[in-house]
């Protein structure tokens, strides 16, 4: 019995792909073949999603929420790097960027305070 189920939804699959690939099929044929596969990838619930106002809107939402929350922790993470390698150049003693740079840390570290 289970062997007659797999033998049919094997030929019935082979038989659709066969369907779409043959360029001598009616459009009906095929259009059937795209509409069985187009389900079969559940294009049609992200389509619902898509139509959904409330669900698109809270999505939207929590995605712009997440990539502030990413932006505003890389900066401060790339701004922290940034000062310490200025701090470090400045210890370095290097005549023009030292000097330059000694500027900036100390006008960064007066407005922190």
């Amino acid at each position: 019995m289970k062997t007659e189920k797999n033998s049919s939804l094997n030929s019935t699959k082979e038989n659709e792909e066969e369907t779409w690939k043959r360029p001598d099929s009616s459009w009906e044929c095929r259009l059937r073949a795209f509409s069985e596969r187009f389900n079969r990838f559940m294009i049609a619930e992200m389509l619902a999603f898509k139509t959904s106002p409330v669900l698109t809107v809270f999505t939207t939402f929590l995605g712009g929420l997440a990539m502030g929350l990413g932006l505003a922790l890389g900066l401060t993470v790339l701004s922290g790097l940034s000062l310490m390698i200025a701090q470090e150049v400045v210890e370095a003693d290097l005549p023009v960027i030292g000097e330059y740079l000694a500027e900036i840390y100390e006008v960064t570290i007066e407005h922190l305070d």
